[in-house]
């Protein structure tokens, strides 16, 4: 399966350009239920080519790049295992396409787009091209892979060199066990002791 990752940040760069982050990955087609191994087969980091008004129509741009990546992506892998020539366009490799902003994956999934900035909306009907909504994932932004491609940020970009070192895909978050509620507990406690010191001595 074909994952990718696509930022963006906001008019943060030069002459109030966004800059956009792109990483194409391959992995099992497990991904989707666990955390798996993966191979990044291509990546970018660059800056929009045009203004964008919004934090959406920036992250549009980002995604509308990573989806055109992992569409040639898919053409060359489809040549190679099923001997389909890739300029026919013919994809047969699963893909998903995942986004941290959650405006844009409203907006991806949604089947009438009624956005003023019309330019977001071609970037959003091009992907919805080659990508039905099930293809479509939302993730938290502390999963999303691209973010140190965009930032000027040195956790960020040291996080991401570790991540190159042994690329691996989760796009949940793991669900962290309740915490209980000590006070609670030690009321609890002092209540049952009080009822059974009671009891002895009736």
């Amino acid at each position: 399966m074909l994952v990718t990752f696509a930022d963006s940040s906001w008019a943060n760069a030069a002459k109030h350009s966004s800059q956009f982050g792109v990483v194409v990955t391959l992995c099992p087609a497990q991904v989707t239920e666990k955390i798996t191994y993966s191979f990044i087969i291509d990546w970018k980091s660059g800056r929009s080519n045009r203004i964008c008004r919004s934090t959406l129509a920036a992250e549009a741009c980002s995604a509308d790049e990573g989806n055109d990546r992992s569409c040639y992506a898919n053409m060359v892998i489809t040549e190679l295992l099923y001997q389909k020539p890739a300029f026919k366009g013919e994809m047969k490799m699963s893909a998903l396409h995942t986004t941290d902003a959650k405006s844009l994956y409203d907006a991806l999934v949604a089947e009438n787009l009624s956005l003023t900035e019309k330019r977001a909306t071609m970037n959003i009907r091009s992907i919805q091209q080659n990508m039905m909504p099930s293809q479509i994932h939302w993730l938290p932004t502390t999963l999303m892979v691209a973010d140190g491609l965009t930032k000027h940020d040195i956790r960020l970009q040291d996080s991401l060199r570790k991540w190159c070192d042994a690329p691996t895909i989760q796009l949940r978050e793991e669900k962290q066990p309740k915490k209980k509620n000590s006070q609670l507990d030690s009321v609890t406690n002092s209540m049952s002791q009080s009822t059974t010191k009671t009891s002895e001595k009736h």
